[in-house]
């Protein structure tokens, strides 16, 4: 059913997780996997959202929304505090849960 309350579900990140294994250099699905996994604001999911919003960044760095996304990551990252769900932005325009991985794959 999507997103609930900004958390994620399973099925989504499996979805993204499956869709960077076709593609791991997508550099939208790195952005959009990194911004669902930040909005858990865990330890573990915020290291990895860096991460994988730092490859979106070397795969494009052209990618503006991309470069944005890493400032406001970095921030998030040293206070824990986690920014509105707003802030930080998927690619494509609409909330990921609207538009599957596959698709934004072109798959």
């Amino acid at each position: 059913t999507g997103e609930r309350r900004g958390q994620p579900t399973a099925a989504i990140v499996a979805d993204y997780r499956r869709a960077l294994a076709i593609d791991p250099r997508h550099a939208y699905t790195l952005n959009n996997l990194g911004i669902l996994l930040a909005r858990t604001n865990t330890a573990a999911h915020l290291q990895e959202a860096q991460a994988l919003l730092k490859r979106a960044l070397e795969v494009d760095g052209t990618d503006r929304l991309a470069r944005k996304n890493n400032r406001l990551i970095r921030r998030q990252v040293n206070t824990r505090i986690p920014p509105h769900n707003n802030t930080l932005r998927c690619h494509t325009g609409i909330q990921t849960h609207v538009l599957t991985p596959m698709q934004v794959l072109g798959i």
